[in-house]
């Protein structure tokens, strides 16, 4: 091997290091702070490793009977559930709507696609106002139906938009050979399109269960008690005016991490498929 070669691996080999240590890091001292005590985590200079590791933590927020972790422990259920019930009304309607402007031709098809499209880089502040207003008037106010109503509608476009691209690598010659078969349209839809897009849909589907999971603005102004605030919002309440636990909020974060990253580790390989394959045309 020649010495530019020799170096060149070098560089690359420390690059990756450089970067895994960037990425995992963050990770490494998040569980570290679980397993700390408060105080060890404000000693200066900072220990890599805690002195005198404990699962008190993980002990206080699962067994705990405080109303602070009991409130925590629900919010947990009410993450899982708004999330689950948007992503499947999500998935309804955005493979409804993707369908729909990759396989039938209509005056307008562009530009409805365009204003989807658009709708989709509106900043959230810019419509929480009137969001709120609708939900006032609607008394849905402190209700996890409103969640649920305003997060399938906040993450519809972007399903739409990525679902149609999948759609688009699918042969259409498929579709019409079901037709010649004698399936009615309704058939082709349930026996061709949807078994060859479940990877698509299966991408779709974890990504916005991921988005809805850990948003945090908008269940903050909306929710306000422990029968609706989902699990970003109820981290807050380890911290007061005057002090901050940090050991109990990382502990809390950790534990919040653990089903979007099982998804994650689960599905990784439907995610890359169904978010590529509609680049492949």
């Amino acid at each position: 091997m020649s010495r530019r070669k020799l170096f060149r691996h070098i560089f690359l080999g420390l690059a990756v290091l450089m970067v895994l240590v960037w990425s995992l890091f963050p990770l490494y001292w998040l569980f570290v702070s679980t397993i700390s005590s408060d105080q060890e985590l404000r000693h200066r200079p900072p220990h890599v490793f805690p002195n005198h590791p404990t699962l008190e933590n993980y002990a206080t927020i699962l067994f705990g009977d405080n109303s602070t972790v009991r409130g925590f422990r629900f919010s947990l259920g009410n993450s899982l559930v708004v999330s689950l019930i948007a992503t499947a009304i999500i998935l309804i309607l955005a493979s409804s709507a993707a369908y729909v402007l990759t396989r039938y031709r209509f005056r307008g098809r562009g530009v409805l696609f365009g204003g989807l499209i658009y709708l989709n880089m509106l900043p959230l502040v810019a419509v929480i106002i009137p969001f709120y207003i609708i939900a006032d008037a609607l008394g849905l106010i402190d209700t996890k139906l409103a969640l649920i109503v305003f997060y399938s509608g906040m993450n519809l476009t972007l399903a739409i938009w990525l679902l149609r691209n999948y759609f688009l690598t699918l042969p259409p010659e498929l579709e019409e050979a079901a037709v010649l078969d004698g399936c009615s349209p309704i058939q082709v839809v349930f026996k061709v399109v949807l078994p060859l897009a479940r990877p698509g849909l299966s991408a779709v589907g974890i990504l916005t269960f991921l988005a809805i999971w850990n948003e945090f603005f908008l269940a903050l102004i909306m929710t306000f008690s422990e029968k609706s605030q989902t699990f970003p919002v109820m981290l807050l309440t380890f911290s007061g005016r005057y002090a901050y636990n940090f050991a109990m909020t990382n502990t809390g974060a950790l534990l919040g991490l653990v089903p979007p990253l099982g998804i994650m580790i689960i599905f990784n390989h439907w995610i890359i498929s169904g978010l590529t394959a509609g680049y492949e045309r």
